[in-house]
């Protein structure tokens, strides 16, 4: 049986704990997870999650900066775990650590090496020189990468030579909703979910609302579930208290699935995006959404099928995009409910991504043991 080291850092567990079932079933597994002090989840969580399923896992906690000689001894305990195990597969999805890009690259086997990728280029509100340079050194160390959109494919094909995987992200399951979601006809129900950062530009759809408010449209409201720095701006920017729900903190897991079952969309006017991990939680719960015109969020909504495309980044095109929204009868929501359940089974199901790792990793041989010497 395959060997496979799956090594993940804590802000991608969600989407990771789908799959990771069906991969130990089909692979000898170890499942490295990287938590730090912000992690949505506990050790004694995961613990729990990988007893009962029987997988094998190994935590390391985060406890000083990055740059710190002690974060590099953590970073050297991973190392030695991935080699101890003597694995087919490295799948690495967390290497933008300065320690543990700088030991896989000398330390393990670059042939054995999958870099799973998020961002090509880091998001506008995470960019500063040491991250990169960081992600540079990434993109050009290794033969094998995998992306999760085929934006990110793209764009990083322009521009490197590289064998690629593209793979989408599991649905986001943070449990079962115990509410039903309401009917159109007593009103609109928006939903911006997440950190609030000026790149998602939180503040234009405050603005579009308000607009859409003061222009006789009253049969609406939007939910801001969330916290981060860019909220002092944003909340200057509301006049009409009346219609927005705000819940600005940390929203745990158990929140989530009553969150988004009591909303008809989720907004996401982002100015620039890879892909969404809150747009992977709506389709958990079948929840359409309403998306700006960029790649990173375009292939996963079929416009006025699925959910709806503002056009253009300007306001006047997202409040055009939210009156339909709004305009939508019970029967047409309904529809468009039901579009996406479809579109969701065939692409996004947890057994269809599954055989897609499973395609990844059995393009790799078995190893030869000589190439994990210590």
């Amino acid at each position: 049986m395959k060997r496979i080291v799956y090594f993940s850092p804590d802000f991608f567990f969600d989407v990771d704990m789908p799959i990771m079932p069906y991969l130990n079933k089909e692979y000898e597994l170890l499942w490295l997870t990287f938590l730090s002090d912000k992690c949505r989840f506990s050790e004694e969580e995961i613990s729990s999650f990988c007893k009962e399923r029987q997988i094998k896992n190994i935590s390391f906690i985060a406890k000083h900066r990055r740059r710190s000689l002690k974060q590099f001894s953590l970073c050297w305990k991973i190392i030695k775990a991935i080699k101890s195990f003597k694995p087919d597969v490295i799948y690495m999805e967390y290497l933008h650590d300065p320690y543990i890009y700088l030991l896989a690259t000398i330390c393990l086997p670059k042939a054995r090496i999958i870099a799973a990728i998020h961002d090509v280029k880091p998001h506008s509100n995470f960019s500063n020189r040491t991250i990169d340079f960081v992600s540079k050194c990434v993109l050009n160390s290794f033969s094998y990468y995998q992306f999760f959109s085929k934006f990110q494919t793209n764009l990083f094909l322009s521009s490197h030579k590289k064998t690629v995987f593209t793979i989408p992200l599991a649905l986001k399951d943070s449990g079962k909703a115990t509410n039903q979601r309401p009917s159109t006809e007593s009103g609109c129900k928006f939903l911006f979910f997440g950190g609030i950062f000026s790149y998602k530009q939180l503040d234009l759809l405050i603005q579009s609302c308000e607009e859409l408010y003061q222009t006789g449209y009253t049969h609406f409201s939007l939910t801001i579930a969330g916290n981060g720095s860019f909220w002092e701006h944003c909340k200057t920017l509301i006049k009409h208290p009346e219609i927005f729900n705000c819940q600005i903190h940390f929203i745990p897991n158990n929140e989530i699935p009553n969150l988004m079952n009591s909303h008809h969309f989720l907004i996401l006017p982002y100015k620039d995006a890879t892909q969404s991990g809150p747009l992977m939680n709506a389709y958990q719960y079948h929840l359409p959404v309403v998306v700006s015109n960029i790649q990173g969020l375009t292939e996963y909504v079929t416009n006025n099928k699925t959910g709806f495309v503002i056009e253009e980044n300007t306001q006047q095109s997202l409040v055009r995009t939210l009156i339909k929204c709004i305009d939508l009868n019970d029967k047409q929501y309904k529809d468009l409910v039901e579009n996406l359940k479809k579109d969701i089974n065939k692409h996004f199901s947890n057994e269809s991504i599954f055989l897609k790792y499973k395609k990844m990793f059995d393009s790799f041989p078995q190893h030869k043991l000589q190439l994990y010497k210590i």
